[in-house]
Order: structure tokens, then sequence, then C-alpha cells
């Protein structure tokens, strides 16, 4: 492809397909590789940001600490002095493991029982195809020519009276699947429904353990459990797998301290490490996140250090095929081991966290911005891969790489000649097939939102016709990669063109601000979260 130039607002050139090294040398900087250092207006882009792993993480790396949390105890070493009976002896070899053995960056888990569900998901659909039940009639998802048309779905009859929530609907995520969606809202309510919600007569399951608003949801990889942020200073995990019966309605465990699961000393009013009572007033003393990060190891007990986070988790996800969590907790991303052991299912983990030997999280590694406060946190899940996409209030967008423990990629936008946002960046989205594209969407409220290319390291697409001055907005590829729906504070949604740039269609109806948008990962249908409580379904060309 021919060298091309960054588009305005609006229309623009094909995305590119390739970059030659000559423009490269020939671009000027825009990005910095250490976030400590001033900016340096020289470089070259020699050092490009990859969303893949080529290597296993590196002994002593940040992420091969947080694998070894995760991993059972080792096997006990013989005893000093018993000798084994071929000890001394030249014994023949089989050839067995005589070819060179093949690096594995995992070894299972997590990522073997998504393979089996997705093979039960196929099976399920062929059986539909030849006549059978099935969940969702499968059409192409909006593979043709010819542009979207999407039109509202009929609400189950309470919905439609009352809403799904009784405050401001802030966030929602379909499962793995697509069988089920989970919203949030400012009260601290979770609703996970199930789909298609007019078949279930609205079904949902209300979760309860956040007094504050639940800012951010992410589903594990395998679907199996789902992780939420709250304003109230933790992110609890969730079990909702609907295989094995009723779905828990308080959560798993809660992430509220900085180290680890807390003992009943150290929980306001005692108890278990989760419930609402985890989440009572005094976790969120102001500054006790910084207070931690000073304290030493000297004379300073266990209790002391592991003190409640203290500040408001703006974003909290699954990591790395579900062995970590990400959190960000005022100006700090923490990545925590959660418990489990290696090649164990998710039916497993509670059971393994009972032992004392294994707490339900760990703090595994910290690393801590200039920023007054990360407003989102990124990372792929579905593959392994070392890098963090972190937003921060202080208008940078940072590509951390927990191989080398250190910021790769550091992006100011008041220092990007016009190719960034001009207030910070409140919304990260990544596209489903980031290993490939390493393309990625951010939101601000600057009533734009920019699509970025991890290989150039700037800003590639503007899309600037909706309005956004004050909320944090979601926005969200199709699985397609043809558009990209955002929302917005005029009360509708809008979806666009992702070649283009253009407005392909607008979704209204909505009666207040519309915080949230996720597409089917299956079936061509738009969700949207309201202020109004709402969750509203658009379905492509009228289909039921």
């Amino acid at each position: 492809a021919q060298p091309w130039e960054p588009m305005g607002q609006g229309r623009g050139p094909p995305l590119p397909t390739h970059h030659g090294a000559a423009r490269r040398a020939a671009e000027p900087a825009r990005a910095h590789l250490d976030g400590n250092s001033p900016v340096n207006n020289h470089h070259d882009y020699g050092e490009r940001v990859s969303l893949r792993a080529v290597e296993a993480p590196p002994a002593g790396s940040p992420l091969a600490r947080a694998l070894f949390l995760n991993r059972a105890k080792p096997m006990p070493a013989p005893a000093a002095g018993r000798r084994s009976s071929s000890a001394g002896r030249n014994i023949r070899s089989s050839g067995y493991g005589g070819t060179a053995p093949i690096l594995k960056l995992h070894t299972g888990g997590p990522s073997t029982l998504a393979a089996v569900a997705k093979r039960e998901r196929e099976r399920i659909a062929r059986r539909g195809n030849s006549g059978g039940g099935q969940h969702f009639r499968l059409s192409p998802y909006l593979s043709g020519p010819d542009p979207p048309a999407f039109s509202p779905v009929p609400q189950p009859t309470d919905w439609a009276l009352n809403g799904l929530h009784s405050s401001a609907a802030l966030r929602l995520a379909y499962s793995p699947d697509g069988s089920r969606v989970a919203t949030s809202s400012q009260n601290g309510a979770i609703a996970l429904s199930r789909l298609p919600a007019l078949r279930h007569g609205g079904d949902s399951a209300l979760l309860v353990g956040h007094t504050a608003a639940v800012r951010g949801l992410h589903w594990s990889h395998s679907g199996r459990q789902l992780i939420s942020a709250s304003d109230d200073g933790s992110a609890c995990v969730w079990a909702v797998d609907a295989s094995s019966g009723s779905i828990r309605s308080d959560p798993e465990f809660r992430i509220s301290h900085l180290l680890h699961e807390p003992t009943d000393a150290q929980i306001p009013g005692g108890g278990a490490a989760g419930g609402v009572a985890a989440a009572a007033p005094g976790l969120g003393a102001p500054g006790t996140l910084n207070k931690a990060r000073q304290i030493g190891g000297g004379k300073a007990t266990g209790a002391q250090r592991n003190m409640p986070l203290g500040a408001e988790v703006k974003a909290a996800r699954f990591y790395y095929l579900d062995q970590l969590a990400l959190v960000a907790c005022g100006p700090s991303l923490l990545v925590y081991s959660i418990a489990g052991r290696e090649g164990s299912s998710p039916r497993a983990l509670t059971s393994c966290a009972q032992s004392a030997d294994l707490p339900r999280y760990r703090l595994a590694h910290r690393w801590s911005n200039r920023a007054q406060q990360l407003t989102d946190v990124a990372a792929p899940n579905d593959f392994l891969s070392p890098v963090v996409l972190i937003a921060a209030s202080d208008k940078t967008l940072t590509a951390y790489d927990l191989h080398a423990g250190r910021p790769t990629l550091v992006l100011h936008m008041g220092e990007l000649s016009g190719g960034g946002h001009s207030r910070p960046v409140r919304t990260v989205r990544l596209s489903p097939d980031a290993s490939e594209s390493q393309l990625l969407l951010t939101s601000a409220n600057d009533s734009t939102v920019r699509l970025w290319d991890l290989r150039v390291g700037r800003s590639v697409r503007c899309f600037a016709t909706h309005s956004n001055g004050h909320h944090a907005i979601g926005c969200a590829f199709s699985p397609c990669m043809r558009y990209v729906a955002v929302g917005g504070e005029g009360r509708h949604c809008t979806l666009y063109s992702l070649q283009q740039g253009t407005v392909v269609q607008t979704l209204g109806g909505h009666l207040d601000v519309v915080s949230d948008v996720a597409f089917h990962p299956r079936h061509p249908q738009l969700a949207t979260a309201c202020f109004d409580g709402r969750c509203r379904f658009w379905n492509n060309g009228g289909e039921s």
C-alpha cells in the first residue's frame, strides 16, 4: 500500500495494510519509550508494540512472578542420603524425547475448557441447522455488501414498564457464548439476564455485593466467571456458571485489600472476605493506597501492609487466559494472581482457594503512574499477551509490557499535533482480532472516538459525529470488523463505518444518555445501556 496521511474527522482513505521501512524512518516521533523520561522528539519508532507474545515470560519478569504464584507447590525433594537404584549404571536411552522439545507458552487450564465449550457450541449449531433446537438462528454477521439496518427488538413487559435497573445503567457485557448479558448500575447492582430476553420472559439474576456505582464488567475467557469494578474501592469476582444450577447472588471473593485476601480481623465488622461487609465504610479512606506503598517491610506487620485499596476502582478484567486479574485503582495498576492451580478447572477454584497456603488472590505486581487516576485498562484475554493498555487522567495512553516491567509506548495526547484527544481517555476497547490487526478504540469527553494502530503508534481514524462531554461513554467493534458503535449524550447510539469513518445508522428511542454499547459475539445484534435504567437490543434486518 502507498504511504498515506492520517485523516481528520470523518472521511478518509482505507486503513493501511503495510507500512514501509522508508516511511517509518521519515515519520516524526509522537511517543517515547519510557514513561519517566522526557519526551523524545527524535525517536524513530525502532521498537514496535506487539500484543502477541513471541516468547515465554523471562525469568524474573513481573509476568513470570505472577504466574508462579498460581502454580501448585513443587514436589518434595528426595530425602538426603537416599541413593537411587540406577545410580552409577549406564542406562540405554529408549530414544523418547530425542527431538527438541516444543516451547509452549501455556500448558492448559481455562483455555482448554474454552475450547471444549466452543466445540459444544458448534455441535449445538449444527444440530439446530439440521432441524433441532438451538439458542439462536445463526446468520452471517453483517457479511454482505448491504449496509446494516438495525431495528429494535421487543422487550419483556417488565423491562418495558420498569426498566432493568432502578438507577442509571452504566455498563453491559455479553457472555462469550452470547447466552447471557451482564449489566451494571449506578447503585451498585448487577443484573445477569438470559437471552433472548423475550423468550425467557426477562429472567434475570441480581448480583448484590457493591455499595457504589459499578464502572466495569468483564467476562472470563471460559464464561464461568465475571469480574466487576466499583467506586466502593473493590473488585468482585462472581461465579456465574449456570450449568451448576442456581447462580450465587454474592461474590465468590472480593479484591478489597492491597496484598491479599484479608483476615477476619481486617474486615470492618468481621466476617468472611466477601459480601457487603467487605465494602463497608472505612475501606475507602483517602490515601490508604499511597500509605501502603510507603510502608516498608521492617517493623510493619502484615496487617499494616495489607491495607484496604482506599480508592475508586475504575476498571477490572481477567488477563492471561483467566490466570490473572488486572485492577486499576487510583494511580496504580495492580496485577493479581487468582486462586487456582495450573491445569485446574474454574469449578475447582473455590475448593483450592479454601486452603490456607493458597489465598484467593495475591498481589503479584504494581505499577504507579504520575496521574491522579487511571481511567481504564484493556488487555487481551483470549490469547497470551504481555502488553496491557492503560489510560490515565493525565491524557496519556500507555502500553505496559509485563515481560520487561516497564512502559514500551507512552502516547501524550497533548503532544500529538492534532492526532490525539483533547481530554483524558475514559474508555479503551481492543478489536476482536487484536492479535492480528493491533487495533483499539479510545473514547474521551471531547466528543470523539479514535481508532489507533499499535503498529505505527498513532491514531488512524477519528469518529466525531456523536456528543460526549461529561460521562464515560462506551464504544465497541463489530465482530465482522466493519463497524464501530458508540454511545452518546444525545439520547442515541451512533453506528460508524470503520473503513470510511462515516455514519451508517443512528439508533434512537432512548430517554437519556446511552452509556455503553456491545455487539453480540455470534448473532448480528447490538445492545445499548441507558441512564434510564433500560437495556435495549437491536437486530439487523428485523430478525427475531
